[in-house]
């Protein structure tokens, strides 16, 4: 059915609705989109990234999928399908490995490198976690001096870092039961905010600093980056959702899902933008003319805790002077009239909203940031999809079962493979 073709899946469960992309790539390694579908998730179905009730869950993404091999024209491939995992349960630790340099001249070579960031991520985590990536950081020559790339080097010791994300087993297959009760028994999961970082950043904020922030309906997550690695991340159990809770406690309108919905097509600014003092709601007893004021005063405090939260946590990795590149916001919550300036007063540094880039096909209403982690999982799953059938292997003969399954090789070209794979 696939023959000649290589079609590729992503899926992102998220609180407020579920998203399927599918998409073609082609031997030079350029993505296509062909479709997208989209399906609500009904409330309380999915609670700070974990899925609460299997059974809506499992229907709201039948019909996602259905949408989207309907305009695509095409079935979903199961052996490239990949799912975005989040949740409280992740984490991360940062590991590290070394090797002993032999060979001619003790000149590091790639299969050094190889051979110490696979030590890296040779970490003890808890019998009921799994590793689910890995992203190197840089290396550091005889205990002296970090270098991103040491091939050529002389020297005796190699050691390489890397950031590397866990989670809970039961939790992660979660995500995947809805799919394997859809008949798609196979399916690759991804931590969400790597995916999302495939779709939104450049290379240039990877390499000179940049901080991710990706905000969503029951979660926000974070990971900052420097010299094409990553030195932190983690998530907080908060997001736009309970930015809806505030208003409806604060305003005395028990009324989530309006707040909901006016905080997703973004009504306060709107109205605030065509110089609307009051804003009509409909309340318990009858309409209410809130001042707008008052709802942007509400949306502020929880949003500036959210980034005082991040803040905090990041200051002990003593990383955030290497946010050269600033922040980037993406997810739902960064459509928020007063997110950017908030978060660049928290932090101090300038902010942008990540959209989708490189962004190519029949698709085109992609370009917001509630689609930057479900496009960057489609670009991440073309590009393990090339790792994975360019038939290398290793000393073993078999793949790595992560991201890093591009393995040995004496070429340069092939060792910016193995990076680019070991990274996203």
């Amino acid at each position: 059915m696939f023959k000649n073709r290589h079609i590729i899946t992503a899926v992102e469960i998220a609180t407020s609705k579920i998203c399927v992309l599918i998409g073609e790539g082609n031997q030079q390694g350029h993505l296509s989109v062909l479709s997208h579908g989209e399906a609500a998730v009904e409330s309380g179905a999915v609670c700070k990234g974990e899925i609460i009730d299997m059974d809506r869950v499992t229907k709201s993404l039948d019909e996602a999928i259905e949408k989207a091999e309907y305009s695509a024209d095409t079935e979903i491939d199961s052996s490239n399908l990949y799912i975005a995992v989040t949740g409280s349960h992740i984490r991360s630790m940062r590991g590290s490995g070394h090797v002993i340099v032999t060979g001619e001249g003790r000149r590091v070579a790639p299969e050094h490198m190889v051979e110490a960031l696979r030590n890296a991520t040779m970490v003890g985590i808890p019998p009921e976690c799994v590793i689910l990536n890995s992203i190197d950081g840089n290396f550091v020559i005889d205990g002296l001096r970090r270098i991103a790339d040491p091939e050529g080097q002389i020297a005796d010791k190699l050691e390489a870092f890397a950031h590397i994300i866990y989670g809970n087993r039961n939790c992660i297959e979660n995500f995947q039961a809805p799919l394997r009760e859809l008949g798609y028994d196979t399916s690759i999961p991804v931590f969400s905010l790597i995916a999302t970082a495939s779709g939104v950043l450049t290379d240039d904020e990877l390499k000179n600093g940049v901080l991710l922030i990706d905000i969503g309906a029951g979660t926000t997550e974070y990971m900052l980056f420097h010299d094409s690695g990553a030195h932190a991340s983690g998530i907080l159990a908060v997001g736009c959702d309970h930015i809806a809770n505030d208003l409806s406690v604060g305003l005395d309108i028990n009324n989530i899902s309006l707040f909901r919905k006016m905080l997703v097509n973004n009504t306060f600014h709107s109205k605030k933008e065509h110089g609307t003092a009051f804003i009509e709601i409909e309340g318990n007893i009858g309409t209410r003319k809130i001042p707008a004021v008052t709802i942007e005063k509400i949306i502020d405090l929880r949003v500036r805790e959210i980034f005082n939260l991040i803040l905090s946590q990041l200051q002990s990795t003593r990383m955030l002077p290497f946010i050269d590149r600033g922040i980037v916001l993406t997810g739902g919550g960064a459509l928020l009239s007063q997110v950017r300036d908030i978060a660049s007063a928290v932090f101090e540094t300038p902010v942008r909203v990540g959209n989708p880039i490189e962004l190519s096909g029949a698709v085109t209403n992609l370009k917001s940031p509630r689609y930057g982690m479900v496009f960057g999982l489609l670009k991440h799953g073309e590009r393990d999809r090339q790792i994975r059938y360019s038939g290398s292997a290793g000393p073993s003969g078999q793949m790595i079962k992560h991201i890093d399954r591009k393995l040995i090789s004496a070429s340069r070209e092939t060792m910016r493979w193995i990076k680019n794979a070991i990274k996203f």
